[in-house]
């Protein structure tokens, strides 16, 4: 868990336009000690030296994800990114890893997702920092 090691917890910029989702999202960040900054409401730009994770909502088709991604990886490129999508078919470790590698992202997370598989996501995305 954050904070167990001294070490300072990640932020965790959401880009995710549906508010009841950035909300929910955010505030299982919080119960898991995470910092989350809002994306939608402080506007990219504002977030991008303060955090380490982007958490980003993409949409089919993948060629538009991709595009979304590359701008975001530009803008931040130290930042692991982590795809949240409803239209990435997938099932199972595997198809998610190769959605993962076309999409050019640390990890997918399939929605609807619960909260154990967002802070597996992020700890797996810390452990390979």
């Amino acid at each position: 868990m954050p904070g167990d090691t001294g070490e300072r917890s990640p932020c965790v910029l959401v880009l995710e336009s549906d508010r009841a989702i950035r909300a929910l999202v955010s505030e299982w960040l919080g119960m898991a000690g995470y910092a989350s900054m809002d994306g939608r409401e402080l506007g990219v730009s504002a977030a991008v030296a303060k955090c380490d994770v982007v958490l980003v909502d993409v949409r089919a088709p993948l060629q538009s994800a991709r595009e979304t991604i590359e701008g975001l990886a530009l803008a931040m490129p130290y930042a692991s990114i982590i795809a949240m999508s409803a239209d990435a078919l997938v099932n199972g470790r595997s198809a998610m890893e190769a959605v993962a590698r076309e999409l050019g992202v640390a990890a997918v997370l399939v929605k609807p997702f619960d909260r154990v598989a967002l802070i597996q996501a992020l700890e797996g995305v810390r452990t390979r920092v």
